[in-house]
C-alpha cells in the first residue's frame, strides 16, 4: 500500500486485532493475529517452529535450539556452516561446531572459555536474519502429485 497500515515485528504476537488494510479501489485485506496449535505432535516441528522465532527461545532454550539448528544444517545443507563460518571441521557435531564458531567468532569467556549462550545467540541471529541462506525445514512427500 505505500504506507505504514500495520503493525509488524520479528516475533509473534504483533498483531493484537483485526485490522482491513484498503489495497485499491475494490480490494481490502484482512490482517489478523496468527494461531499457533496448543499442542504440536512432532518435536522436530516444534523445535523447528522455535528456530524461527515463532515460539520463544526460552521455552526450548537457545543452546537446544542452536543444537537442533546446526545438526538440521549438517543433514540437509552440510557446507552453509562450513563455509559461511570459514570451519575446517566437516563433522556434524554440534558442540564440536559451535566450539569453532565461538573460536572464530571471539565469544570466550576469560581464560579462553567458550561462552555457550553468546555463540548460541550468535548463530540463531545469523539464521534468523537469513545469513545462513534460504532453507526449508520441511520438503513436499515424494508421493504428491503434479497439477497440470
Amino acid at each position: 500500500v505505500k504506507r505504514h497500515a500495520a503493525a509488524t515485528g520479528p516475533h509473534s504476537g504483533v498483531t493484537k486485532h483485526e485490522e482491513w488494510i484498503k489495497l485499491g479501489k475494490d480490494t481490502e485485506l484482512l490482517d489478523t493475529p496468527g494461531i499457533l496449535w496448543p499442542r504440536l505432535d512432532h518435536p522436530e516441528t516444534a523445535m523447528a517452529l522455535a528456530v524461527t522465532g515463532a515460539i520463544k527461545d526460552r521455552i526450548a532454550g537457545e543452546e537446544r535450539l542452536c543444537h537442533f539448528l546446526i545438526e538440521f544444517h549438517s543433514r540437509h545443507y552440510p557446507d552453509v556452516l562450513r563455509e559461511h563460518y570459514q570451519l575446517e571441521d566437516t563433522s556434524s557435531d554440534s558442540e564440536r561446531i559451535m566450539a569453532a564458531v565461538a573460536q572464530k567468532r571471539g565469544c570466550l569467556r576469560s581464560k579462553g572459555e567458550i561462552d555457550i549462550q553468546r555463540v548460541a545467540r550468535l548463530i540463531l541471529r545469523d539464521f534468523r536474519k537469513g545469513i545462513l541462506g534460504k532453507i526449508s525445514f520441511e520438503k513436499p512427500p515424494t508421493s504428491a502429485k503434479l497439477i497440470h
